[in-house]
């Protein structure tokens, strides 16, 4: 099998529209037992195909385990089984759902592949293409081998992707596969181990004597961080005090000898006494005479 195009959910929005953009009639198939999930993953291909206006129908061929409608919230009704088995118009089973014709199975039948083999489906395939519609059906790999019209084109639902002998049941181009998340379709083959040359082993009183130097120099090295570290915790020892000078008594001009002392603490019998000014004046008012005078 050739390489399968992968449409993981979180990419439908980028590569559903450029594969259903010229088909009128396209299969979903799902390849997976948790068919709400299949159902699911079609309700999301519809949704994306109208995105831009373009009608689309999308009609639940798994007629015997339909989900589409619980997907949808869409309560047990007529649908296509009724349309085509009891003649119930196409436009009153076909149910508008955020711009989708959801057409669900409908009510149980003992004849499915009446149903998948019914004439109208090519009709319904050539409406489609002259209106520029789309019809998605989903149904299952039984079914697309009994259908009546041939698709334009196949997308397969697998979480898990395709088993590397997945085969088509017809001649119909295979689109891609919807799964989960991005996986490589091939699988990769690790390369082989190589073996590692792995050097003798040492002998073992080789390694005891390295193992005891290792040790010794690892005691010797913690003793002098932990004799570093006590050093740097252990404050200096503080500075003595220095002794305050002794005061020096300042001379006062209070504490001088009173009036009248000696030195040798004796007192003073000194008196003031009027000073005569009789001479001082006898001296200021002299005047030479004639007698006086020299000769």
């Amino acid at each position: 099998m050739s390489t399968v195009r992968q449409l993981p959910l979180s990419r439908l929005g980028h590569l559903v529209p450029p594969l259903v953009n010229d088909a009128a009639l396209v299969a979903l198939v799902p390849l997976t037992n948790d068919l709400p999930w299949a159902a699911k993953g079609a309700w999301d291909i519809a949704r994306i195909a109208a995105r831009d206006g373009r009608r689309v129908a999308l009609v639940d061929l798994c007629l015997d385990h339909p989900a589409l409608h619980e997907v949808v919230g869409l309560n047990a009704t007529e649908g296509i089984v009724d349309a085509f088995e009891y003649g119930v118009s196409l436009n009153k089973a076909a149910h508008e759902v955020t711009g989708v014709f959801i057409i669900p199975a409908g009510s149980d039948t003992a004849h499915a592949a009446e149903v998948y083999a019914h004439a109208r489906w090519p009709k319904l395939q050539a409406g489609f293409r002259s209106e520029g519609a789309l019809l998605l059906a989903l149904l299952p790999p039984a079914g697309l081998a009994q259908l009546s019209a041939t698709p334009d084109g196949v997308i397969v639902l697998a979480p898990e992707g395709l088993a590397p002998d997945f085969a088509l049941p017809r001649d119909v181009p295979l689109l891609g596969v919807v799964r989960d998340r991005w996986l490589p379709s091939n699988s990769r083959v690790s390369p082989p181990s190589m073996p590692m040359p792995v050097a003798q082993q040492p002998r073992r009183g080789l390694r005891v004597a390295v193992a005891a130097l290792v040790v010794a120099a690892l005691a010797v090295g913690g003793w002098a961080l932990l004799a570093r570290a006590r050093e740097a915790f252990i404050a200096p020892p503080a500075a003595p005090l220095a002794r305050p000078a002794p005061a020096v008594p300042i001379p006062s001009r209070l504490h001088r000898r009173p009036f009248g002392s000696t030195r040798s603490g004796g007192q003073c019998n000194w008196r003031p006494t009027r000073r005569s000014t009789r001479r001082s004046r006898t001296r200021m008012n002299w005047r030479p005479t004639p007698e006086s005078r020299p000769s």
